[in-house]
């Protein structure tokens, strides 16, 4: 999966892939650490990448290893350069996985 943002300020991003079900669970050290609820690999998830305000940028998902026919949810988290954990965690965003032909 491929994602595009815009960012409205030169900062960090954090972003992993998780089950529906653990939505509720998530906190800002949990998306921050990429490690607990987060699926796949190193190359599912961001974990502070920087980001500039100078258009869009596209983040890859690969080596997720999701299920077919499941809807998974993306959790964005964004800092600006000065990076003390005031930045914007954003509503999760579903991540459909369509059934298999």
């Amino acid at each position: 999966a491929t994602v595009e943002i815009t960012a409205a300020y030169n900062g960090t991003v954090w972003a992993i892939i998780v089950r529906a079900a653990d939505v509720p669970d998530i906190t800002l050290e949990n998306v921050k650490a990429a490690q607990q609820f987060a699926l796949g690999g190193a190359g599912c998830r961001h974990a502070g990448r920087a980001i500039t305000n100078s258009g869009e940028m596209e983040l890859a998902f690969t080596g997720c290893f999701l299920d077919f026919g499941t809807t998974y949810k993306l959790v964005l988290y964004v800092e600006d350069e000065e990076e003390v954990g005031d930045g914007e965690l954003f509503a999760p965003i579903d991540v459909p996985v369509p059934g298999s032909s």
